[in-house]
């Protein structure tokens, strides 16, 4: 296993900016969210996730790519109130991983086809 050293607050940032870089195409022109957005969000995240949100980045990128789809659908919507209800469980941290592997193989149990 490759151990890797957690996320920053400016390493956060940077990643959901590249990803609203990508879904804009590069035009910045098509950005559905501003800096102060991804600001807010990564806020929000702080709040729900707490220290995990640095660990592992998953749920914060899955989210955020899910904000921007939102955004992208429903473009008269206001961003602060979707980030304001984004509902985010506790998530794995790779030391729990490491510590109890039986989760995510419960993850794959459960699915049917």
């Amino acid at each position: 296993m490759l151990r890797l050293a957690a996320l920053t607050p400016e390493d956060c940032f940077v990643l959901l900016h590249n990803i609203r870089n990508v879904q804009a195409l590069g035009d910045p022109a098509r950005y559905l969210l501003p800096d102060e957005g991804i600001e807010l969000y990564l806020k929000s995240c702080r709040e729900r996730l707490g220290a995990a949100y640095f660990q592992t980045p998953r749920e914060t990128v899955k989210d955020f790519v899910g904000l921007l789809n939102v955004l992208s659908q429903n473009p008269q919507t206001d961003y602060r109130a979707l980030i304001g209800e984004i509902k985010t469980t506790a998530v794995q941290t790779q030391d729990e991983a490491v510590a109890n592997p039986a989760r995510e193989e419960e993850d794959l149990a459960s699915l049917k086809l």
